[in-house]
Protein backbone atom coordinates (compact mmCIF):
# COMPACT_ATOMS: atom_id res chain seq x y z
CA UNK A 1 0.00 0.00 0.00
CA UNK A 2 2.89 2.33 0.75
CA UNK A 3 4.30 1.73 -2.74
CA UNK A 4 0.99 2.69 -4.32
CA UNK A 5 0.82 5.90 -2.29
CA UNK A 6 4.42 6.80 -3.13
CA UNK A 7 3.94 6.13 -6.82
CA UNK A 8 0.73 8.15 -7.05
CA UNK A 9 2.22 11.06 -5.07
CA UNK A 10 5.33 10.99 -7.24
CA UNK A 11 3.15 10.91 -10.33
CA UNK A 12 1.17 13.91 -9.13
CA UNK A 13 4.38 15.86 -8.53
CA UNK A 14 5.61 14.80 -11.97
CA UNK A 15 2.33 15.99 -13.50
CA UNK A 16 2.69 19.29 -11.67
CA UNK A 17 6.07 19.83 -13.28
CA UNK A 18 4.36 19.50 -16.66
CA UNK A 19 1.94 22.29 -15.79
CA UNK A 20 -0.93 20.05 -14.70
CA UNK A 21 -1.09 17.81 -17.76
CA UNK A 22 1.24 14.97 -18.58
CA UNK A 23 1.28 12.71 -21.65
CA UNK A 24 0.40 9.10 -20.95
CA UNK A 25 3.66 7.85 -22.47
CA UNK A 26 5.76 10.10 -20.23
CA UNK A 27 3.84 9.00 -17.14
CA UNK A 28 4.15 5.35 -18.15
CA UNK A 29 7.90 5.61 -18.72
CA UNK A 30 8.31 7.38 -15.39
CA UNK A 31 6.45 4.69 -13.43
CA UNK A 32 8.05 1.86 -15.39
CA UNK A 33 11.51 3.29 -14.65
CA UNK A 34 10.74 3.42 -10.94
CA UNK A 35 9.49 -0.17 -10.68
CA UNK A 36 12.20 -1.52 -13.01
CA UNK A 37 14.90 0.06 -10.84
CA UNK A 38 13.42 -1.76 -7.84
CA UNK A 39 13.09 -5.01 -9.79
CA UNK A 40 16.68 -4.81 -11.06
CA UNK A 41 18.07 -3.93 -7.62
CA UNK A 42 16.19 -6.86 -6.08
CA UNK A 43 17.54 -9.24 -8.69
CA UNK A 44 21.16 -8.09 -8.63
CA UNK A 45 21.69 -7.15 -4.98
CA UNK A 46 19.44 -9.56 -3.10
CA UNK A 47 19.05 -12.60 -5.34
CA UNK A 48 22.35 -12.81 -7.19
CA UNK A 49 24.85 -11.09 -4.89
CA UNK A 50 23.64 -11.83 -1.36
CA UNK A 51 21.79 -15.13 -1.67
CA UNK A 52 23.42 -16.61 -4.77
CA UNK A 53 27.04 -15.55 -4.24
CA UNK A 54 27.64 -14.77 -0.56
CA UNK A 55 24.95 -17.04 0.94
CA UNK A 56 25.12 -15.89 4.59
CA UNK A 57 23.61 -18.13 7.25
CA UNK A 58 20.60 -15.89 7.87
CA UNK A 59 19.23 -16.47 4.35
CA UNK A 60 19.27 -20.25 4.61
CA UNK A 61 16.25 -22.19 5.77
CA UNK A 62 17.09 -24.14 8.97
CA UNK A 63 18.01 -27.71 8.12
CA UNK A 64 19.23 -26.89 4.60
CA UNK A 65 22.75 -25.77 5.48
CA UNK A 66 24.19 -28.78 3.63
CA UNK A 67 22.72 -27.40 0.37
CA UNK A 68 24.74 -24.17 0.53
CA UNK A 69 27.08 -24.99 -2.37
CA UNK A 70 24.54 -26.55 -4.73
CA UNK A 71 20.92 -25.47 -4.42
CA UNK A 72 21.54 -21.98 -3.03
CA UNK A 73 24.10 -21.21 -5.75
CA UNK A 74 22.19 -22.73 -8.68
CA UNK A 75 18.97 -20.78 -8.27
CA UNK A 76 20.27 -17.58 -9.93
CA UNK A 77 18.94 -18.50 -13.38
CA UNK A 78 15.58 -19.45 -11.85
CA UNK A 79 15.25 -16.02 -10.22
CA UNK A 80 16.40 -14.25 -13.38
CA UNK A 81 13.65 -16.00 -15.34
CA UNK A 82 11.14 -15.07 -12.64
CA UNK A 83 12.12 -11.41 -12.80
CA UNK A 84 11.85 -11.52 -16.60
CA UNK A 85 8.31 -12.93 -16.33
CA UNK A 86 7.47 -10.21 -13.82
CA UNK A 87 8.09 -7.63 -16.54
CA UNK A 88 4.60 -8.33 -17.88
CA UNK A 89 3.05 -7.42 -14.54
CA UNK A 90 5.29 -4.37 -14.20
CA UNK A 91 4.21 -3.09 -17.61
CA UNK A 92 0.53 -3.53 -16.71
CA UNK A 93 0.90 -1.88 -13.29
CA UNK A 94 2.91 0.99 -14.73
CA UNK A 95 0.25 1.59 -17.35
CA UNK A 96 -2.50 1.53 -14.71
CA UNK A 97 -0.63 3.97 -12.44
CA UNK A 98 0.14 6.25 -15.37
CA UNK A 99 -3.50 6.22 -16.47
CA UNK A 100 -4.61 7.01 -12.91
CA UNK A 101 -2.34 10.05 -12.77
CA UNK A 102 -3.22 11.28 -16.27
CA UNK A 103 -6.97 10.73 -16.25
CA UNK A 104 -7.94 11.20 -12.59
Amino acid sequence: MQLLENVLIHGSIFAGLYGGTIPLLDAFLNFFGIVMFDNFADLVILDILIVGTLTPGWVMIPGTEHMRDNEYKNFRLYHTKGHARALILLVILSLLFAAAVVFL
